[in-house]
């Protein structure tokens, strides 16, 4: 399952009225929810990192794949 976005675009505003509000109170609780939720399940079940889905080889089979961006970039990683 891939993680749905929601729509917050009722709590854009601009200046700092919004961090005064009940709508702020709101939109922090819905953001609790879904980080807890999806963001925290979809982490929970991914799947080991492998090297291989940078190799060439493995992204010519998935042809659903947008290409890489043309920039010199490291893989993701939580090692500092």
């Amino acid at each position: 399952k891939q993680i749905q976005h929601l729509d917050f675009t009722t709590y854009f505003r601009v200046r700092g009225g919004f961090e005064n509000s009940e709508r702020y109170i709101e939109f922090q609780d819905q953001l609790i929810a879904w980080t807890t939720q999806d963001v925290a399940n979809a982490i929970r079940t991914a799947p080991e990192w492998d090297d291989m889905w940078t190799s060439n080889d493995w992204l010519d089979r998935h042809e659903d794949i947008p290409p890489p961006p043309d920039i010199d970039i490291d893989p993701p990683s939580l090692a500092e």
